[in-house]
């Protein structure tokens, strides 16, 4: 097949998993005296995932439909991220340096037109950052240099680093729109523009305005419950702010929702994370791992069935089996009316793809 109309048919496939998506995420940034932890909900019909080590020093390649040229770039970082498609699609993650990325739904989102910059699409999106930069600022200004498809899947993203750094960036009307610093007084996230949500949210009692708040599990209710959480541990951070961040957490958790709830502590280098299927916390030590690309790729099961300190289950991660879960996750997808019969031949191609990429002299030491 030829190779440009095998890249149009792999985007496509890929493109048609998430119309459906229309999952309910809250991802939040809470700090007190040096300390920076990052919690994440992914909700949705699955929680099936794999969490990967992702390694530095790996040349790479963006799959796109033509004309757009496809992005190419090296990482310098290696990132612990959390794939449900496989390898280098991943919905969120943290890399050697602090940075962190997470995507969700955002039906507003416009990306831009093609231009001259090269393409990736939404989901390499994250995993570019993650290989390239070390600092919210760093990708913010990545947009003069890379933009993403315009057909990928309508999505915001929350960036966060180890300064404590945050921001939300969206793509509305075809341009990048950035909340940080003063623009973001309420480091937080759910599934409407920030601009609306913080709308919503001084409009409520809670915080000054007119109209009683009232938890839900809707997307600006979420929103302002977190900020509400946020603010009342600024008052008296007696609580271990992991502690206090897992229950934020499981406050905004959408009942008879599968996914899994995650909490990056930037500071202490280590990821936590747990699923509906298999609710007991795994921790994983961020610094514990070999993230030159000499070194093989890592992986353990989001529902592993083992509690506590998982560093060390982790084991190395194939083709094969990059190749099996793809195919479970698109079996997943089409159960619940969603990218139904796409080829094996294109769920193959996507699953073999990085393991394409080369090894290469480089990256974070």
């Amino acid at each position: 097949m030829n190779i440009s109309i095998r890249f149009t048919a792999i985007c496509i496939a890929v493109l048609l998993i998430f119309p459906a998506l229309l999952n309910a995420c809250s991802c939040f940034l809470i700090e007190n005296d040096g300390n920076v932890v990052v919690g994440r909900n992914f909700d949705w019909f699955s929680g099936d995932a794999v969490v990967l080590v992702n390694k530095h020093g790996v040349t790479k390649y963006a799959l796109v439909m033509p004309p757009d040229t496809p992005a190419n770039w090296q990482s310098r970082y290696g990132s612990i991220t959390v794939n449900q498609i496989g390898r280098d699609w991943p919905m969120e993650g943290i890399n050697e340096a602090g940075l962190f990325v997470a995507n969700l739904w955002l039906s507003e989102t416009v990306y831009p037109e093609p231009d001259q910059r090269p393409a990736v699409s939404d989901l390499q999106w994250i995993q570019y950052q993650l290989d390239v930069n070390k600092s919210v600022d760093e990708v913010i200004s990545s947009d003069s240099v890379i933009r993403i498809a315009k057909t990928s899947t309508p999505l915001h993203f929350f960036v966060a680093d180890a300064e404590g750094n945050a921001a939300v960036i969206e793509f509305i009307d075809g341009r990048q729109v950035v909340h940080a610093g003063k623009d973001m007084p309420y480091r937080t996230i759910t599934n409407s523009t920030y601009d609306n949500s913080l709308q919503f949210l001084q409009e409520q009692d809670i915080f000054g305005g007119d109209s009683a708040f009232v938890q839900s599990s809707r997307s600006r209710n979420r929103f302002v419950e977190v900020a509400s959480r946020i603010e009342e541990y600024s008052k008296q951070d007696s609580e271990p702010i992991t502690d206090y961040a897992t229950g934020i957490l499981d406050s905004v958790k959408i009942p008879k929702q599968d996914g899994w709830s995650c909490m990056y502590d930037i500071t202490g280098k280590t990821m936590s994370f747990k699923s509906v299927e298999s609710p007991e916390i795994r921790t994983v030590d961020i610094t514990s791992f070999h993230f030159d690309c000499s070194f093989p790729v890592q992986y353990i099961d989001l529902e592993t069935d083992k509690v506590g300190d998982v560093t060390s289950l982790f084991k190395d991660y194939t083709v094969d089996m990059n190749i099996k879960q793809a195919f479970e996750c698109f079996k997943i997808y089409s159960e619940n009316g969603v990218a139904e019969n796409t080829p094996e031949s294109v769920i193959e191609a996507i699953a073999r793809q990085p393991f394409g990429f080369e090894c290469v002299s480089g990256g974070e030491k």
